[in-house]
């Protein structure tokens, strides 16, 4: 959820001396941020926003941190101000999903994700938003756009987002649609892991057993958490899939004697 913006109607009140040490400030935070120093981020996000408290990416990225942090409501409030400011943006529209999805609150994590697809498509055009195409059964188009341009790693996150919400409300058609528009070629770590791991139950979910397993020896080769552990069981046990419970177990021990 990480990106570098600095909103245009903010920028344009500022002098053009003051403009460059702004800059440099939200740069460095972004950079402290990216590198995991949450700490110092954070108090950098709250010196702009004393200074400036309509900014709305450093509003945005105080968000984030929230986020992170499990703040949820906190994430939303802040994250929401930034639409506020600046509501073209569809990056502000994945974070206020992502906040609401870790929060529960699936309905308006859907409605969030969805604004975030049609806010970039409106501002970077059918490149943003292959999934249009499909709306309109112009499957060609869309897998030729695919190839040529790739699926942006911000609508990866849309997608898997999309994908548990719909698994969660047992439409295990429309989310394994959402997975099947997601690049894995550039899917990394945790993401990929979640997103084997989604792709497999919703194959389960429609009998379709050859390809959850496959998707489910992939969602192992990514250390699972503790959390994922215990997920990953209860998938198993629900799905008669006991040869893997064994792996399973010696992925927990190996996590607990850490």
């Amino acid at each position: 959820m990480i990106h570098g913006r600095f909103g245009n109607l903010f920028i344009s009140t500022f002098a053009i001396e003051d403009l460059s040490e702004f800059i440099q400030s939200l740069n460095q935070a972004i950079e402290l941020h990216k590198a995991g120093n949450l700490k110092r981020a954070k108090a950098m996000y709250m010196k702009i926003l004393s200074d400036h408290p309509n900014q709305p990416e450093a509003n945005h990225m105080l968000g984030v941190i929230a986020y992170q942090e499990k703040e949820y409501e906190l994430s939303i409030k802040l994250i929401s101000k930034a639409i506020e400011i600046e509501s073209d943006n569809p990056s502000y529209y994945l974070s206020l999903g992502m906040a609401y999805q870790e929060k529960g609150d699936l309905n308006e994590a859907e409605v969030s994700y969805l604004k975030a697809l049609n806010k970039g498509e409106e501002k970077y055009g059918l490149d943003f938003v292959p999934s249009k195409f499909y709306l309109a059964n112009r499957f060609e188009s869309a897998l030729n756009k695919i190839k040529q341009k790739g699926s942006s790693h911000e609508l990866n996150k849309i997608y898997l987002g999309l994908a548990e919400i719909f698994f969660s409300k047992a439409q295990f058609g429309k989310s394994l649609d959402e997975l099947l528009k997601a690049n894995e070629g550039i899917l990394q770590g945790v993401e990929l892991k979640r997103f084997n791991l989604q792709i497999a139950k919703c194959y389960f979910a429609l009998s379709q057993a050859q390809d959850g397993v496959i998707a489910f020896k992939k969602a192992l080769l990514w250390q699972p958490s503790l959390d994922d552990c215990f997920e990953m069981e209860n998938f198993l046990t629900d799905n008669n899939l006991d040869e893997f419970l064994p792996r399973i177990a010696q992925i927990k021990n190996t996590i607990e004697e850490k």
